[in-house]
């Protein structure tokens, strides 16, 4: 088997041996992630996202001059 599409730290599986997706957790409910705001702090602390931030603050876009 492939590996999973993404991991989430807040998963708690519905049932032994499902798939690792929202439809399968627990802490999803009424369409919506009960503990995003968690997962979001937990993801704003981490190197991947630190990364790109800083990819998207030093963007400059592109110099047009009509010389």
């Amino acid at each position: 088997m492939g590996e999973q599409a993404f991991s989430c730290v807040g998963f708690t599986p519905k049932r032994k041996g499902a798939a690792v997706n929202c439809g399968n957790c627990e802490n999803w409910k009424n369409a919506s992630c009960s503990v995003r705001a968690i997962l979001d702090e937990l993801y704003e602390e981490s190197p991947k996202f630190r990364a790109y931030d800083m990819m998207m603050r030093t963007n400059r876009g592109i110099n047009y001059s009509s010389s």
